[in-house]
């Protein structure tokens, strides 16, 4: 008897508290399908007529919010379109940023060589000492170092060509240094820097 009057009381004084307690409170959440783009990083030559070539044009993107934005940029990080493509007949080094509407992104970079490269150019001389790097009778325009990873890390272009150049704010460590040439020549190194 004694448990019943105590439940009757409770009741009475917090009947809000007791009503809750019994409810099922029912939470939705939808999350979005993963974002991803159908490739990383891509080499491409520029066609030997000299005609111009589309970058993106056989990207796939998929998932996310399902409405991108895209961002072209150069070496120098200078904004050169916002289209799903880009065309070019300039070699160098170009990145696609590509984001949805929760600001999630991915990054493609496209490196674009002159025509008929596909060597790393044997016959060209480069001497490193220290961290200057010495290219024999070349001038470089723009200087690419990839991780052993292939993560681009480094990535400079030269206001003017020059036959030499300093990677002193680089850490040490091991890197494909990609070195564009004012003549459009693409020379591909493995490096060591202490």
């Amino acid at each position: 008897m004694k448990t019943f009057l105590v439940l009757t009381v409770l009741a009475s004084l917090f009947p809000a508290v007791l009503a809750d307690a019994q409810s099922v409170i029912s939470l939705n959440f939808k999350q979005n399908p993963l974002f991803e783009v159908s490739t990383g990083n891509v080499d491409l030559a520029l066609p030997d007529d000299g005609s111009s070539l589309t970058l993106g044009a056989d990207l796939t993107v998929s998932g996310g919010s399902g409405r991108y934005t895209y961002v072209w940029t150069d070496g120098n990080k200078d904004v050169l379109g916002e289209e799903s493509t880009l065309t070019v007949s300039t070699p160098g080094t170009y990145l696609l940023t590509i984001s949805d509407q929760c600001q999630c992104s991915h990054e493609v970079g496209f490196n674009l060589t002159s025509a008929g490269i596909e060597d790393v150019l044997p016959d060209v001389a480069v001497e490193i000492r220290g961290r200057e790097v010495i290219l024999g009778g070349m001038e470089a325009r723009q200087v690419s170092l990839f991780s052993t990873s292939g993560m681009m890390v480094y990535l400079k272009t030269m206001v003017s060509p020059a036959g030499s150049f300093s990677l002193d704010e680089v850490p040490a460590g091991i890197y494909m240094m990609q070195v564009m040439t004012s003549a459009g020549r693409l020379i591909t190194r493995k490096i060591i820097l202490d």
